[in-house]
């Protein structure tokens, strides 16, 4: 039975990271638009229009971000819930085989 279902550790670990990056990431672009100046990414045109974007999509990327923040929590979660289940699981198969072996 034990074959049948795995939880990789380091997968979990790995798409935590992700997670955070992709927030960090997305942060970073928003104010990147907010801050745009006359000449910094082009024509007085294109800075007004990143910063219409920024201002359209800085609602939406607030609650993807928050979204993303409450995914990566519960995945730390899950993360660490499966560590301490596998520690339980090993000590009390230690016991067992010590009791076996008496």
């Amino acid at each position: 039975m034990a074959d049948f279902f795995k939880v990789d550790l380091d997968v979990l670990a790995t798409m935590t990271g992700t997670l955070r990056q992709a927030g960090e990431q997305m942060d970073q672009a928003l104010q990147a638009f907010g801050a745009a100046q006359d000449g910094q990414i082009g024509p007085s045109t294109l800075v007004g229009a990143a910063k219409d974007f920024q201002g359209t999509w800085k609602y939406g990327l607030g609650q993807l971000q928050q979204a993303i923040s409450e995914c990566t929590e519960g995945v730390d979660k899950v993360h660490k819930n499966y560590q301490e289940t596998e520690q339980t699981v090993q000590q009390s198969l230690g016991k067992i085989n010590t009791l076996l072996q008496e």
